[in-house]
């Protein structure tokens, strides 16, 4: 993983945590992982 990467899914994982805040966090990361590995596949 690039160093570049890295820092946007760091940041991408503090906005989810933000905004699910009040739902549950597992779910929110399943989702995320869920979305990261299908855009991987794309390329």
């Amino acid at each position: 993983m690039g160093i570049y990467q890295g820092i946007c899914y760091k940041i991408e994982d503090l906005f989810v945590k933000v905004i699910t805040k009040k739902e549950n966090q597992t779910i929110a990361k399943a989702k995320v992982v869920k979305y990261r590995t299908e855009k991987i596949k794309i390329r």
